[in-house]
């Protein structure tokens, strides 16, 4: 294994280190797909800590495996702005098309920040639904909303438009 890899999990291990340097090294960790690491993040889900929760839920988002979809769209309905937040982030990097209608819903989010985050997530996730939700916001009068709704829809259509259409349109430009 790496040093780094080493060094996070020895401060996920150490019962002095303060409780920041502790989340911040799960949150690096999530892009590691082994037991222990898993082991670490449910350790921190199911903490009555409110802010190990959110640093666990940002670390599922980075693992990349669905299996922390149950976890991940319970906070979704979540009182914490915060957690609400995380877990539309993580939705997002999950690719969870089960996820598009809790989504939707959070665009209208009191919290800004959480509105955006469905936004993008939206766009990460992708799909028919997903583009008419992005392509109805990209209309908003709420500038914030409508320039995170068109930067969602550009994304997604980068990702899932055809390549080749791309190029030859940038190639006749350059012409």
């Amino acid at each position: 294994m790496s040093r780094a890899y080493e060094a996070l999990l020895a401060s996920c291990a150490d019962t002095d280190e303060t409780a920041g340097v502790w989340r911040r090294s799960l949150e690096s960790l999530g892009y590691v797909c082994n037991e222990e690491v898993f082991d670490l993040m449910r350790k921190a889900f199911s903490s009555g800590d409110e802010k190990s929760r959110v640093s666990a839920v940002f670390a599922m988002g980075r693992s990349g495996d669905a299996c922390w979809e149950q976890q991940v769209r319970g906070e979704l309905a979540s009182p914490n702005p915060e957690l609400r937040f995380e877990a539309a982030r993580a939705c997002g990097e999950l690719e969870l098309p089960e996820a598009v209608a809790e989504l939707e819903g959070l665009v209208e989010d009191e919290d800004r920040e959480v509105q955006q985050a469905a936004l993008g997530a939206l766009g990460q996730i992708g799909g028919d639904k997903a583009r008419l939700i992005l392509r109805r916001y990209c209309r908003s009068a709420d500038e914030a909303t409508r320039a995170a709704a068109v930067a969602a829809l550009d994304g997604l259509e980068f990702m899932g438009g055809d390549l080749a259409e791309i190029f030859g349109s940038l190639k006749a430009e350059a012409g």
